[in-house]
């Protein structure tokens, strides 16, 4: 019997599960999904929110998790009684719903030959062995598999230095702790570090809580989510794209958009193609992207509902919110008080405040050197992985991950946020979809492969043994 382990059972690893087990054909074969937050399973951090604030900023005619089955979502929202049109926005909570619908489905209705755990644990180490993998739980237990799946999905936001190295009391890491909203007054003053998604979805679900407080919210760009709206497609132009460097793609994708003046209709037309637009480019055209324009992008391709970008708008109007561009260059935690120095590019001092909570609210964390998972740091130092050139995740090819030695691993693959050094755009549900059918696809013709050699060496030995009693 062969043996899988995929570790993370967010979208990325429960959708690769189901997959998996609608595509499996051979013999028994034995699925492990761990998940070290019972909390996350099937969700991830993106869809086990409760705030029904928090929206979905793709339309729900795009978040079909079956890619030959475009209209699935929608339809289960039918099903059950819900009266969106396609074109609407809806909650993440729902959508991770959805998720877990399909999810037991498919476990209750798996064929005998497939055998399925999931397991509420965290990998902290993985060994290659001869023929496979070790993992090693938190719990001082392993697992043998034949091929292992990262699935860890995306990192915890990148955190400021001076943050790291400040005491400060009032700090909130991560806002999607469970008890994050319990233990906020609604009458303090707070700070966001980032003006992003993440932003936009808990002051939502701060302002529908009648938060009396004021917000402010401080990046170095100062981009704000584009809105979506409803225009005609543009037809794709990525042909021009081809053996350009950075500067050129800018001036054409500019010249673009000066033709139609919707930025974002624009991008729409060629982020399908962007793995490959960015698999052609050298390292320091991807640096250089990564340092100037990667916000920019982020923010137009990343997009708000209108209903959201409506709200933030009244905030602002109402003097509610103020959104700052600069940097954060001191700290001090006063007795009751945060006390925020804001500087602009030039080292400029343009804003004191005195704030009474800091929450961070930016973008993952891609650079792999400075991320704190045990999983990752072990992998890193045992050679099994390497970081990617440009500081992005690990270096991987075809979903298959590149150790120290730049040889393609067969049994350990990757999938989803993890996949950015390669593939740059690769965590929307429409890239997952197609990430999860396609390497669902890889892993089948490797384990029978696998299972072919096997038998063959089988019979080898067994010839080997019979000639030499023979003689």
């Amino acid at each position: 019997m062969k043996n899988i382990s995929i570790i993370g059972s967010g979208l990325s690893g429960s959708l690769l599960t189901i997959n998996l087990i609608k595509n499996w054909k051979g013999d028994k074969l034995n699925i492990n999904l761990i998940e070290r937050d019972p909390q996350k399973f099937n969700t991830g951090i993106a869809y086990s929110t409760e705030e029904f604030t928090n929206l979905l900023n793709v339309r729900c005619s795009n978040m079909s998790i079956f890619p030959d089955d475009p209209d699935n979502f929608y339809n289960w929202l039918k099903k059950f009684g819900y009266t969106y049109t396609k074109n609407d926005f809806v909650p993440r909570s729902i959508f991770g719903q959805y998720i877990k619908y399909n999810f037991k489905h498919t476990i209750v209705n798996k064929p005998n030959n497939i055998n399925f755990n999931s397991i509420f644990d965290e990998v902290i180490d993985i060994t290659k062995t001869e023929s496979n993998y070790k993992l090693s739980l938190q719990n001082n237990e392993d697992i043998t598999s034949d091929l292992v799946v990262l699935a860890i999905g995306n990192i915890s936001p990148i955190e400021l230095d001076i943050l790291k190295s400040s005491n400060i009391k009032n700090y909130v890491k991560s806002p999607w702790s469970e008890d994050f909203f319990k233990k906020l007054k609604l009458d303090e003053d707070i700070l966001f570090i980032g003006s992003g998604l993440m932003f936009q979805d808990i002051i939502l679900s701060l302002n529908e809580r009648k938060h009396k407080g004021k917000f402010y919210s401080i990046s170095e760009n100062e981009y704000q989510p584009f809105v979506h709206k409803l225009y005609d497609t543009y037809p794709s132009f990525h042909e021009e794209l081809k053996g350009k460097d950075i500067n050129q793609i800018f001036h054409i994708v500019r010249s673009h958009v000066k033709k139609h003046t919707d930025p974002t209709t624009v991008i729409d037309s060629i982020i399908p193609y962007v793995p490959n637009i960015w698999k052609s480019l050298s390292k320091t055209d991807k640096l250089r992207f990564i340092r100037h324009l990667s916000s920019l992008w982020n923010s137009i391709c990343h997009r708000t509902p209108e209903s959201t970008s409506i709200t933030i708008g009244q905030l602002l109007e109402s003097n509610r919110l103020e959104i700052i561009k600069g940097e954060i260059l001191k700290i001090d935690q006063q007795e009751n008080k945060i006390k925020v120095q804001i500087f602009n590019e030039k080292k400029i001092k343009i804003e004191l405040l005195n704030i009474d909570l800091i929450i961070n609210c930016d973008e993952p964390e891609h650079n792999y050197k400075k991320i704190n998972l045990p999983l990752i740091k072990n992998l890193i130092k045992s050679g099994i992985i390497q970081y990617g050139k440009e500081s992005i995740t690990i270096k991987t090819n075809n979903y298959n991950i590149i150790d120290e030695n730049n040889s393609k691993l067969s049994n350990l693959v990757a999938i989803g946020p993890i996949l950015k050094g390669e593939l740059y755009e690769c965590n929307s549900v429409i890239e997952i979809r197609k990430q999860t059918a396609e390497l669902s696809n890889i892993i089948i013709k490797y384990l029978k492969k696998s299972e072919i050699n096997k038998k063959q060496n089988k019979i080898y030995k067994n010839n080997y043994k019979n000639n030499l009693q023979h003689e």
